[in-house]
């Protein structure tokens, strides 16, 4: 979860940047607009999109044991004991994170219903599809949702200009109040994010200069315009939501008015943001390091089955042809008691092998150079317990991997133990103890790559080749 924050707050910080960077000062309002509202929200869910890595194999070398692990054997069950001490304390950051939410939620409550009752109180005239709400404080006009607020005497003494009520047509017809809600509200949840407050400014910003460009399309005067505003900068502070007048605010929407960007330069700045969000997803994304198959021995396998009589000299001969065709070298680096290694055999003689090591005796089997191991059986399919799943939550004593991808052990609040089809548990004497205990390994198959894992494992129901290597005399 921590990580999860982390990454939202960064991301929403880079794009914020970007954005006052190179695309405030441009006169490109519909995109910016479209812009701070996408990186809020793709900030919101880009530590949730997976990049997935898959290491590359290495080529197979039959120069040793192609050795299985027993799967039986890696399968281990958790004591109660190991459950209790592992149980962690009182969450107190979430009951904490969760009271500022609600208060905040509170808040934000309140004040919508603080100007819905003052939408009651006063009195209301139909204008343009929307409503002048007029008030008896002496305040500058302002706009939520449909209605826009007035003065009353200002209204009554027909002191309201047409541009300024064009401006604030501007802001209903285009819904900005939509926009200072929907950040408002994610305010609420990601109260911990400095940077949403900066979303908010720019955001505001923003409405403002779309609704001054609406004045000036319409009354194609940008000085009078201009006048007009620095006339209005000395004004009553505004109700929470409200559009505003201020100076530095209206410095910036003077500078607007005079600027021109052209199609093309605003075409090229809206095509370089893409490699923006790609280098974004890549940084801040949910990225996961693939499991490694580990090595383990060939006890517990069964032989291939073997034939009474034997296979005969013709097909002993022509094993033998095949493995002298296949040898590399006379020594194995760094393993000097190794008489001989073999380069990749082909599937067509491997199938070759395979047929003429089936028709040998045990005997012969027991002094041939190679050996066909059995193929894998399934896992077993299981659910682990509430117990166990909680327990592999404490980072001290469990590294969790899902899928064959190592993740968090928080990242595991995502899931429920109905989500897994198969798991195991194994001590990783490697990490040695903590506490007095083994640290262990969890490995977890959700349900879906639980059925893909075991139709793969049946389908592939097949021998592998090994080979068995002899001492040489010399270093033995």
């Amino acid at each position: 979860m921590i990580s999860y924050l982390i990454k939202s707050t960064l991301c929403s910080a880079l794009l914020l940047f970007v954005y006052l960077l190179f695309l405030e000062r441009e006169k490109m309002h519909r995109f910016n607009r479209l812009y701070l509202l996408f990186s809020v929200v793709f900030s919101l869910i880009v530590p949730f999109i997976p990049i997935t890595f898959q290491p590359a194999s290495a080529p197979v070398v039959f120069d040793s044991y192609f050795t299985i692990a027993n799967p039986a054997s890696s399968i281990n069950t958790i004591s109660a004991d190991s459950i209790n001490n592992n149980s962690s304390p009182l969450p107190i950051l979430p009951i904490i994170y969760c009271l500022v939410c609600l208060a905040l939620l509170v808040r934000f409550v309140r004040n919508i219903y603080l100007i819905r009752t003052g939408l009651s109180k006063n009195k209301i005239i139909e204008y343009k599809g929307a409503k002048l709400i007029l008030l008896k404080e002496d305040i500058i006009s302002h706009t939520f949702l449909n209605n826009i607020f007035i003065s009353e005497s200002t209204y009554n003494n027909r002191d309201l200009e047409e541009e300024i009520l064009t401006h604030e047509l501007a802001h209903v017809r285009q819904k900005h109040s939509l926009d200072i809600l929907f950040i408002e509200l994610i305010q609420t949840i990601f109260w911990f994010n400095p940077f949403l407050l900066l979303y908010k400014k720019a955001i505001r910003l923003n409405h403002e200069f779309l609704a001054d460009n609406a004045v000036i399309k319409t009354y194609q005067n940008i000085a009078a315009y201009q006048h007009l505003l620095l006339a209005k900068i000395n004004g009553n502070s505004n109700p929470t939501f409200a559009s505003s007048f201020n100076y530095l605010v209206t410095k910036k929407r003077l500078y607007m008015m005079t600027t021109k960007t052209s199609a093309a330069k605003a075409f090229l700045k809206g095509i370089a943001l893409v490699p923006v969000f790609l280098v974004t997803i890549f940084i801040f994304s949910n990225k996961i390091v693939a499991q490694q198959q580990k090595p383990a021995t060939l006890m517990n396998l069964k032989a291939v089955p073997s034939t009474k009589d034997g296979a005969s000299k013709e097909l002993l001969d022509e094993m033998a042809a095949i493995l002298e065709k296949n040898k590399v070298s006379n020594k194995v680096p760094n393993a000097a008691h190794l008489a001989f290694s073999y380069k990749r055999i082909s599937d067509e003689e491997t199938n070759r092998l395979e047929f003429i090591y089936k028709q040998m005796s045990k005997e012969q089997q027991a002094a041939s150079p190679i050996i066909f191991i059995p193929p894998i059986s399934p896992l077993p399919n299981c659910t682990p317990t509430d117990a166990q799943f909680e327990s592999w939550k404490n980072g001290d004593m469990y590294k969790v991997w899902v899928n064959g991808w190592k993740i968090k052990n928080e990242d595991l609040n995502k899931h429920e133990p109905s989500d897994f089809g198969e798991y195991q548990v194994y001590v990783v004497p490697g990490y040695g103890k903590k506490n007095g205990k083994y640290i262990h390994e969890v490995s977890l198959m959700t349900k879906e790559y639980y059925a893909a894992y075991y139709k793969r494992t049946v389908a592939d129901h097949k021998y592998h080749l090994a080979f068995r290597f002899k001492r040489d005399p010399k270093n033995s």
